[in-house]
């Protein structure tokens, strides 16, 4: 049970205009996402969401408001100590967007 309470999640974005994938670390001077790569040395500065919370709500609400360019970027959660792993999936699966909707 304890290990519920703890689990945590990351906010991975692709920039649609390049196709490239990482995690979100927060938000640049402009409103654009400050990217980072998804590896275990920048795991501290991956912006964490606890799944327990509802400040997700609110994070998405103003980060919409102040992202310049919303559809540029394609943003899907992953569980934060998965995020290494699960990049290279979704990176494949975005490939072709169109057969993989499923």
């Amino acid at each position: 049970m304890a290990k519920k309470k703890d689990e945590k999640d990351v906010l991975v974005v692709r920039d649609e205009k390049t196709g490239e994938i990482s995690v979100v670390a927060g938000l640049n001077a402009d409103g654009s996402p400050k990217r980072i790569p998804a590896k275990a040395e920048n795991a501290q500065s991956f912006l964490q969401f606890d799944r327990h919370s509802d400040v997700l709500d609110n994070f998405f609400k103003n980060f919409f408001r102040q992202c310049k360019e919303p559809s540029r970027f394609g943003f899907y959660r992953v569980a934060a100590d998965q995020a290494d792993k699960l990049l290279e999936v979704i990176k494949d699966l975005l490939k072709d967007p169109d057969g993989n909707k499923e």
